[in-house]
């Protein structure tokens, strides 16, 4: 199976995001804590200062013509395998700064949720999906 360029463009971006993040952190050690307004949501309705983001990155999905049948597995894989991944593996190594605290279920299923809600929106808004 091929995988478009428009996809592999958009996964590419988001890991550049990522490292984005990291780099920032390691230079200002804001988003490690999570706390304030970074703290990550424990309790319904699972929504934090991360939430815009999703959002963000399904309006980028959905601007960027990525199919729903790629779009859903990259934002179920980022949520359950690599942000997971990372946390726990920060445990162990303290170099990895990304995502100290695990997300419980339902906050992973309501980050999936917003990621949806903007690339469904951005497609309403443009005529789209």
């Amino acid at each position: 199976m091929d995988i478009p360029q428009n996809v592999v463009r958009y996964a590419l971006y988001y890991v550049v995001y990522g490292v984005g993040v990291d780099i920032l952190d390691r230079k200002t050690n804001v988003f490690s804590k999570q706390t304030g307004i970074f703290a990550k949501a424990y309790d319904f309705p699972w929504t934090d200062a991360w939430s815009p983001l999703h959002i963000l990155w399904g309006a980028i999905a959905s601007g960027m013509k990525i199919p729903m049948k790629w779009y859903l597995p990259l934002a179920v894989a980022n949520e359950v395998i690599v942000e997971h991944s990372l946390c726990r593996l920060s445990k162990i190594y303290p170099q990895i700064r990304y995502a100290r605290e695990c997300d419980s279920l339902p906050h992973i299923a309501t980050d999936i949720a917003w990621g949806l809600l903007g690339y469904y929106g951005w497609g309403l808004l443009h005529g789209g999906e």
